[in-house]
């Protein structure tokens, strides 16, 4: 089973991707066991709130999202 952050992280991602191939979200990814009640920041290079992405930061997650899709 996975934790609450890593729960978080991946509904936030789920999203992000959704949103990013213009796809619906599912329903799961709007679940409370999909969010976190304090801010997560997993690897610290996002020291900015405001950078980022708007799905992480609804999750309470402080991440770019960089590096999530290559084309």
């Amino acid at each position: 089973m996975l934790g609450k952050q890593r729960r978080a992280f991946l509904a936030a991602t789920t999203e992000y991707l959704c949103r990013r191939f213009k796809m619906k979200a599912p329903a799961w990814t709007k679940k409370p066991e999909y969010f976190l009640h304090e801010e997560w920041n997993p690897d610290d290079l996002c020291h900015n709130r405001r950078r980022a992405a708007p799905e992480f930061k609804r999750h309470g997650i402080l991440f770019q999202a960089r590096g999530l899709i290559r084309l």
